[in-house]
């Protein structure tokens, strides 16, 4: 049955950094910091979290940095993505 108030949310966090260590260590300050959080109407000190997965900090490796910030007028923006409809 759905809460008809739901007050539950999901937070995945993922972090780029220039080691493997350090991105661990950012991922788990950050875990510790929504644990602790204080909020309206906290009613313990040790927080209410389900962790999702194990372990809780899972190293990825290396990734890609890459960033698209292009600027075009243009008088209708849909033809810049052209839809073609096969019937088979």
């Amino acid at each position: 049955m759905l809460e008809p108030d739901p007050h539950e949310i999901c937070i995945i966090g993922e972090v780029a950094a220039t080691s493997q260590e350090l991105a661990t260590a950012i991922c788990g300050r950050a875990r510790t910091a929504v644990l602790h959080a204080p909020y309206p109407g906290k009613m313990a000190t040790a927080g209410n979290l389900a962790l999702p997965f194990t372990p809780l900090e899972i190293p990825l490796g290396e990734v890609c940095q890459f960033n698209v910030y292009h600027l075009m007028e243009v008088d209708c923006p849909t033809a810049l993505f052209p839809i073609r409809l096969l019937e088979l």
